[in-house]
């Protein structure tokens, strides 16, 4: 039997940490509006997968080995602000070679090479803010005694809201009068947003020094 008081702490919690914008959004935004509807919302299944293994790894007892392995934990976030500062260089390359319209000479190319599920994927196992959240909140809601099927319930729904609000976000950047708004402001939009995934990964190398 599902007990649906861990569940009912969670959720609000949850939804809070999706919506507040972070490097997720960032990247999901970013996908849609320069790949359109389709690219986002594989992004977005790429962030639902994330979400849904760190879930699992923290009813596992994650929290519990990065506490005792000390190095893993510092070495998740050096890798997680790499990749942030990585992804926040290309958009500001990308804003570099776009047309006046806002469209990259390469736009096809670039269909091509990228995959906007990895692309998603990796943005969220990088991001230590994930794992900090799973850990901490999953340690005080959820019941030490908490049956297999209360935890199962519990992965599912993290997954399902992941997809519903990421979902929701594809849609809805993808629309016309949001993608005519891209193309006018394009390379400042890139460079915004390129900027705040960088200084994401520069605050998580710099936090691995405490």
């Amino acid at each position: 039997m599902i007990d649906p008081q861990p569940l009912l702490k969670i959720a609000p919690l949850f939804a809070l940490a999706l919506i507040v914008p972070g490097p997720d959004f960032l990247m999901m935004t970013s996908m849609t509006f320069m790949h359109g509807r389709t690219a986002g919302c594989l992004a977005a299944i790429g962030i639902a997968c994330g979400n849904t293994i760190y879930a699992s790894l923290s009813v596992l007892g994650l929290g519990v080995i990065f506490t005792h392995v000390h190095w893993l934990a510092v070495l998740v976030r050096i890798c997680g602000g790499l990749y942030l500062a990585y992804l926040g260089f290309l958009l500001w390359k990308e804003s570099f070679q776009a047309t006046e319209t806002g469209v990259s000479f390469d736009t096809a190319e670039a269909r091509q090479r990228k995959n906007p599920f990895l692309v998603g994927f990796m943005t969220n196992m990088t991001n230590p803010k994930a794992m900090a959240f799973f850990t901490s909140i999953f340690a005080v809601a959820l019941p030490t005694d908490a049956g297999q099927t209360t935890q199962l319930a519990l992965i599912g729904m993290i997954t399902i809201m992941s997809l519903i609000w990421f979902g929701f976000v594809a849609v809805t950047f993808s629309a016309a009068a949001f993608r005519k708004t891209y193309l006018r402001w394009s390379r400042w939009i890139d460079r915004i947003a390129g900027t705040c995934l960088g200084l994401f990964g520069m605050r998580l190398l710099l936090s691995t020094k405490d």
